[in-house]
C-alpha cells in the first residue's frame, strides 16, 4: 500500500499516485506498457485469479515483467514528509527516507510502562513513572512506606520497576524462542525449496530460470529448443506467463527484423503445436504466426518477381 497523501508536505506530483491503492507509490515499479504502482499493490492485483493485466490500460502483463522505477522512486524518497508523531507535537519535518531513523528515536513516539502497560509519549514516561499505581503497590508490598525516607523510597522504586521489567522479559524471552522456531521452519522449508529447484534444473538443463529471455536474437532459438523438447509435457517450474512474455518480445522486436525471420516463424510455430499456453494466450500466438507465415509469404513472392524480370 502506498504512503497517505496528506503525510507529505508539500503538493504530491498526480504522477507519483498509484491507481490501484490511490496513495503515493511505495517502492515503485513500472510494467511494460509504461504505468507505475506500488510493488506490493501490482504483485497483489496480478495474484487474483484470470487476472493477467495491467490495471490502467488492460494490455497484458506479467509479475516478472516489473521493472523496479528508480526515478520515481528517488523523487519520492526525496520528498519532505511530517513525522508520524506530528499530532502529538513533533515538529520535525525530513526527506521520506529519513523517517524510519527519526521514528526510532522520536522523543513523542508512543512507548509502553513496563509496570501498567499504559501507553505514553516517550517524553512523559518518566513522570508517569513517578505516579504509577503498580510501582506504588509494588513498594507497599516490599516494605511500610512510614519507615522509608526519601532516598530509599527512590531506590525502591527502581528495584521495583526493575523486578517487573525482568519478568517481561523473561516471558520476552519466551516469545522469541518461539519466533526462533518458526524462523528455524521457515528456514528449513526454503532449504527443501532450494534443493527441489536444483533438482529441477539439474533435470532440465535446458532452462535457466536467470536469463532474460526474448531479449536478444540468440534466445528466439534457445525459447525453440526448450518448447520442442518438452511439447507436450511443460516442467512444472517453468512458468508459462513468463515464457508467453518471452515469445511475444521475439515477435515485437525481431519478426521485421533481417535475418531473424525464419527463427521467429519457427518459434511461433513450436509455440502453437505445444500445449504451454492457455486459450487467450494461444490466440495471439495463431494471430502472430499468420502476420509472420503471410509476410514471408510475399516476400518470397516479390523476390521470385524479380528474378523472372531480372531473367
Amino acid at each position: 500500500m502506498g504512503y497517505a497523501v496528506d503525510r507529505f508536505v508539500n503538493a504530491v506530483d498526480s504522477n507519483l499516485i498509484c491507481n490501484i491503492c490511490t496513495g503515493v507509490m511505495d517502492q515503485a515499479v513500472v510494467t511494460l506498457c509504461g504505468h507505475s504502482f506500488c510493488e506490493i499493490c501490482l504483485k497483489t492485483w496480478l495474484e487474483k485469479p484470470e487476472t493477467d493485466t495491467c490495471p490502467t490500460c488492460r494490455s497484458y502483463t506479467s509479475k516478472f515483467d516489473m521493472i523496479p522505477n528508480i526515478a520515481v522512486r528517488s523523487i519520492i524518497d526525496a520528498s519532505l514528509v511530517w513525522c508520524d508523531n506530528a499530532e502529538r507535537g513533533c515538529k520535525i519535518v525530513m526527506k521520506l527516507d529519513s523517517l524510519k531513523k527519526h521514528l526510532d528515536k522520536c522523543e513523542y513516539r508512543e512507548v509502553k510502562c513496563s509496570a501498567c502497560c499504559a501507553v505514553f509519549p516517550k517524553n512523559e514516561l518518566a513522570n508517569h513513572y513517578k505516579v504509577c499505581v503498580v510501582i506504588e503497590e509494588e513498594l507497599m508490598k516490599a516494605k511500610d512506606r512510614s519507615l522509608i525516607d526519601v532516598t530509599v523510597e527512590s531506590l525502591q522504586r527502581q528495584i521495583a520497576a526493575l523486578e517487573i521489567d525482568l519478568a517481561r522479559t523473561r516471558t520476552s524471552l519466551k516469545d522469541s524462542e518461539k519466533y526462533a522456531f518458526t524462523v528455524a521452519k521457515e528456514l528449513e522449508n526454503l532449504r527443501q525449496e532450494h534443493e527441489t529447484r536444483e533438482s529441477q534444473l539439474r533435470q532440465y538443463p535446458d532452462w535457466d530460470p536467470d536469463y532474460a529471455y526474448g531479449y536478444s536474437p540468440s534466445s528466439i532459438a534457445q525459447l525453440s529448443c526448450l518448447l520442442s523438447k518438452y511439447l507436450l509435457e511443460r516442467p512444472s517450474c517453468i512458468d508459462r506467463n513468463r515464457i508467453f512474455m518471452a515469445i511475444k518480445r521475439c515477435y515485437t522486436y525481431y519478426h521485421n527484423y533481417a535475418g531473424y525471420t525464419q527463427d521467429v516463424h519457427m518459434l511461433l510455430a513450436t509455440s502453437c503445436a505445444s500445449n504451454w499456453f492457455q486459450e487467450h494466450q494461444r490466440l495471439l500466438l495463431e494471430r502472430w504466426l499468420e502476420q509472420v507465415t503471410t509476410s514471408r509469404i510475399s516476400i518470397n513472392n516479390a523476390n521470385r518477381n524479380v528474378d523472372l524480370d531480372y531473367r
